[in-house]
């Protein structure tokens, strides 16, 4: 007996999931606005997060793993880290710490100015000199001048 259907993406992810529908129950693998229908017969788990863990692959439900972190999404059946995002916050983060150290440039500033320099120079290159990153928290800055 089905109890839900689901409607799934591409990839297989639950996009909506509703209850079994009273009159016409929509075709097994239909499309329905992009959407492919998928038939759930089990009782809702006891646990309401397992359509979030899951995904629809071939002819069953299909575990996604975990979730690296905060900057993976799930793609093709695997996880993709979401680099432009990863990147994005790097750069924010290095603009900052440059607005925040404009001031040592400034010809009335009272530090030593070749130090900042030095140290606002790797601040600029450190896109350029960047590991492979999955989070923005692993970024190893320079270390400001005292």
């Amino acid at each position: 007996m089905i109890k839900y259907i689901a409607y799934c993406d591409e990839d297989g992810l639950i996009e909506h999931l509703t209850m079994q529908p009273s009159g016409d129950i929509p075709v097994e693998g239909e499309l329905s606005n992009g959407l492919v229908i998928h038939h759930v017969s089990d009782s809702f788990p006891e646990r309401s997060d397992v359509f979030v863990d899951n995904y629809f692959w071939r002819d069953g439900w299909v575990s996604k793993g975990p979730r690296p972190n905060q900057y993976y999404y799930f793609k093709n059946s695997a996880w993709e880290l979401n680099t432009s995002e990863v990147e994005s916050i790097i750069r924010n983060k290095r603009n900052m710490k440059l607005y925040a150290t404009d001031y040592t440039q400034l010809s009335d500033s009272p530090t030593d100015s070749h130090r900042w320099v030095t140290y606002r120079q790797e601040l600029r290159d450190i896109m350029a000199n960047l590991p492979a990153l999955d989070d923005p928290e692993n970024v190893t800055w320079p270390t400001e001048p005292s």
